[in-house]
């Protein structure tokens, strides 16, 4: 198709040259231009319709959209393909047009080495892929490399990498701490809360280092020291009540845990509301299995946080049931397991 546009000239410019033979046949003025680029797809209706008025009719334009991996904002372009007479001087107005709408412009090669070009282009990519192939390749055997080396064969199942990333996680924790100090001259001074009964934890851990003193903060006579926070003490069966408690309001220092009593009237006033002993079957049996596999199911990293919900689920369906019997619930359907005791037969 290409070679058949080459030297072509638009029906107008044919029917010119018809009526004037004296004019100089090397002027090709009235060749068919081509000009390729890319441009926004919002502003492609736009530039068509500025490429038909300024051409007086006289442009092609073909646009397709285009995806360009790794370059963000690719999938919102399309590529177009102006195919004009270059006679009246268009070609310098149409890429005036095209440069305005902020895109790229191509300049499309004689049609006659176009395939010659094309092959170069295809060779040029070819190369940059094996290129690229070549450095992922080489950057994985680096990789391994390093990873696989190891000063002691005792450590033969440890990851080199592994061990950088805690090594920076940890200090990584300690600038994060010591960003929580207050320098003094050479001193660096903190203040923390810790639980009363863990304070003889604390004390053995700082004994080794002979420069860190750990003592409790006392009031000035006749100051008041700051609000202490709560620390509540929590457990397998207390544990997710908490983390529900928490989402809503913490308790302020010397208020009662709510969390105490939300492991039971949550399940209890929400079973009063799903009272269904065949959905809390399913409810008692996922608890049953998550308490009776715990050991099991802890070794997958993706269960543990299922697990902290294990005695709420065997909670819920136990009351689920108890509700579900005394309202003859099955799945949504009525059971006559017990009768009723009112006597409906006057009515």
């Amino acid at each position: 198709m290409t070679q058949n546009l080459q030297g072509a000239r638009p029906a107008q410019a044919a029917r010119d040259a018809e009526s004037n033979p004296g004019q100089n046949d090397d002027d090709n003025s009235g060749t068919l231009q081509f000009i390729a680029g890319t441009v926004k797809r919002d502003e492609m209706e736009r530039m068509k319709k500025m490429l038909f008025r300024i051409t007086r009719g006289k442009a092609l334009t073909h646009s397709e959209e285009f995806w360009q991996g790794g370059v963000v904002g690719s999938v919102e372009k399309v590529a177009y393909l102006v195919v004009f007479s270059a006679a009246g001087g268009n070609k310098e107005r149409v890429q005036k047009i095209c440069d305005s709408f902020m895109g790229q412009r191509f300049e499309i090669p004689d049609m006659n080495t176009l395939d010659e070009v094309c092959l170069e282009i295809k060779g040029k990519v070819q190369k940059s892929r094996s290129l690229y192939d070549t450095s992922v390749g080489q950057l994985k055997d680096y990789l391994y490399d390093l990873n696989s080396s190891k000063a002691h064969s005792d450590d033969a199942d440890v990851s080199v990498l592994e061990i950088y990333k805690w090594f920076v996680a940890k200090e990584k924790g300690i600038y994060y701490a010591l960003n929580q100090l207050k320098l003094a001259r050479q001193t660096f001074i903190g203040y923390m809360w810790i639980p009363s009964d863990k304070e003889g934890i604390v004390t053995a851990k700082l004994q080794p280092f002979n420069t860190t003193e750990f003592s409790k903060w006392r009031a000035a006579d006749g100051k008041v020291g700051p609000t202490p926070p709560s620390s509540f003490k929590t457990n397998d069966m207390m544990e997710f009540h908490q983390i529900t408690v928490d989402t809503y309001k913490y308790a302020t220092y010397g208020e009662i845990n709510p969390a105490i009593f939300q492991v039971v009237t949550f399940p209890f006033l929400y079973a009063v509301m799903y009272g269904d002993y065949g959905h809390g079957s399913v409810f008692f049996l996922l608890g049953v299995i998550l308490c009776l596999f715990e050991s099991k199911i802890r070794q997958i990293p993706a269960m543990k946080g299922l697990l902290v919900t294990r005695y709420f689920w065997l909670m819920m369906g136990f009351f689920s049931i108890y509700h579900g019997l005394i309202y003859n619930e099955f799945f949504a359907v009525s059971n006559g397991w017990f009768e009723t005791c009112y006597s409906v037969k006057d009515y």
